[in-house]
């Protein structure tokens, strides 16, 4: 086959390396593929001038260049492998493993790609089929230990859905894509066959990323956004933290609602959800759910900080300050409507879970259930908060707020009186 047919397959893969850089740059993953697609182009590119002769006199140079760029596209497969592993959140020593594993390979890959250097010609009778069977395992040693090193990890690994998908594409594109290295005469067809499956699976890994990247900006802070777009959703996986829940709902929501018209119920829930959401961004919580009338949010998940219970106080104040300001231009109409919210702090379950169908962030335990009696105990203008975030949140430095017993009372599901404390802002 014409080498100057290697054009079309290095021009495809080189732009697949750009695009996927260009489309997910923040994703360490990504740029390592990218890179590693790059160099294909480069390296297809490469046998063009070889094919035409241009090479002929400078046989060792060529096959120098040439061995440097093809090794250093097994390395940067590898690097992709390795920082896909990084984005899984298992135990420290199976990670270290793994790592150590990956980078074994990598090193067996600049092994073969020494031997190359040293031994051209040996190289060149190996792809014209016209090898010793000695020379064969010279080189065919360290090249396949690297392969079969490189799948350990993946099989030991729980991969996440969309990089796994975007591996397995790459698994089967990999026996084209080597045949056109190791069979000259085929090589623009069998790259390109190769480069075509592994744009299958690349398109369907921009999907699901498209569909999270919706999910995320929804209800996620952009701090832990940027974090999810580095680590995977392994980052925000199924965990048990400390956490503050805040809770709030409107008062008066459902007789408002039964006169205005669709119209208007529309307009105040999206001038109440956008507003009151830019203040969970501002004190970096996250919203776990949005149902009616009703917000939920959590401080100190799926991030943890150390002050998730004062943060959690002084979000709900200014919500509460928010809320008031959304809603003063309908109760200037004539109309009771006001804001309720209940502050909790304890151990959840929260985390996130991938099905087939739609992503979905769980926060379960008594603290969600306890913040939501709260809310509802809540009168309008009212924060109440439990007394483990009392103690938590302690009395600002500044004199940011003040805690005062307002109440106890028995809520279902809970088998105590649980003591209720009213949070006002400092004068």
């Amino acid at each position: 086959m014409d080498d100057s047919c290697n054009l079309l397959p290095a021009l495809v893969a080189a732009g697949m390396g750009i695009s996927f850089y260009t489309a997910d740059r923040k994703s360490p993953t990504s740029r390592a593929v990218a890179l590693a697609l790059c160099l294909l182009g480069g390296t297809t590119l490469l046998s063009i001038p070889n094919g035409a002769g241009v090479w002929a006199g400078r046989r060792e140079l060529w096959a120098c260049i040439f061995s440097v760029l093809s090794t250093a596209i097994f390395v940067t497969m590898y690097e992709w492998v390795l920082r896909i592993r990084r984005t899984q959140t298992s135990d420290q020593r199976s990670a270290l493993r793994d790592e150590r594993t990956l980078r074994v390979a990598q090193a067996l890959a600049l092994v073969y790609g020494l031997l190359w250097i040293a031994f051209p010609q040996k190289h060149d009778a190996l792809l014209n089929g016209r090898t010793a069977t000695l020379d064969y395992w010279l080189f065919g040693v360290p090249l396949f230990s690297s392969l079969l090193l490189s799948i350990i990890p993946i099989i030991r690994s729980r991969l996440d859905r969309a990089e796994a998908i975007r591996l397995e594409a790459l698994g089967l594109a990999v026996p084209f894509l080597m045949s056109g290295l190791l069979l000259p005469k085929w090589q623009a067809l069998g790259i390109t066959i190769g480069e075509m499956v592994f744009l299958g699976g690349a398109i369907r890994y921009h999907v699901i990323q498209g569909q999270r990247a919706q999910f995320l900006a929804r209800f996620l802070s952009p701090q832990v956004s940027g974090i999810v777009s580095q680590r995977g959703l392994g980052a925000i996986e199924q965990t048990r933290a400390l956490v503050s829940v805040v809770a709030c709902d409107l008062r008066g929501f459902t007789a408002f609602s039964e006169t205005a018209e669709p119209e208007e119920v529309t307009q105040l829930l999206r001038e109440y959800y956008d507003s009151l959401g830019r203040v969970v961004v501002e004190f970096g919580g996250m919203i776990q759910n949005l149902v009616g009338d009703g917000i939920l949010a959590l401080v100190g998940a799926p991030l943890s900080v150390p002050d998730h219970a004062r943060r959690a106080v002084e979000m709900a104040l200014k919500m509460q300050a928010r809320g008031a300001e959304v809603l003063s231009k309908w109760t200037r109409m004539g109309l009771q409507i006001g804001l309720g919210i209940g502050v909790s702090s304890g151990y959840v379950t929260v985390g996130m879970i991938d099905s087939s169908a739609r992503l979905e962030f769980v926060a379960v335990g008594s603290a969600v259930n306890l913040a939501s009696r709260l809310c509802d105990h809540a009168r309008n203008g009212q924060v109440l908060i439990d007394q483990r975030s009392v103690a938590l949140a302690g009395e600002s430095e500044q004199g940011a707020s003040r805690f005062v017993q307002v109440d106890s009372a028995e809520f279902k599901g809970f088998n105590r009186k649980i003591s209720i404390f009213s949070v006002n802002r400092a004068e």
